[in-house]
């Protein structure tokens, strides 16, 4: 039960992390005064991300919060709820077939 829980979470995990990055690269390079303008339109339109980071870091968070905030809020990582459940899929018919060859 166990092994199934943390195959579970590095699931969820690695296809969080790859929705952001597909989204943080789609998004093209950004210069530290750009993260700071996106991320100030965020604060003023009340997104949760990036209400999230001002409550933690105040008005002047790093810069890495900040852009990790507009990727947040441009990758919708709700409208992938599908994307874990493909992973797990994948790796259900991975662990299958290694147990048709060794066995």
């Amino acid at each position: 039960m166990v092994r199934v829980l943390f195959q579970l979470l590095i699931i969820v995990l690695l296809s969080l992390s790859l929705l952001l990055y597909i989204t943080y690269r789609g998004m093209g390079p950004m210069t530290d005064a750009e993260a700071l303008v996106r991320w100030s339109a965020l604060v003023v339109q009340d997104a949760p991300s990036a209400n999230f980071v001002k409550e933690i870091y105040g008005t002047g968070p790093p810069q890495w919060a900040m852009r990790l905030s507009v990727a947040w809020e441009r990758a919708n990582v709700l409208h992938f709820w599908w994307l874990p459940l493909v992973l797990l899929g994948a790796l259900w018919l991975v662990n299958r077939s290694v147990r048709r060859r060794s066995g």
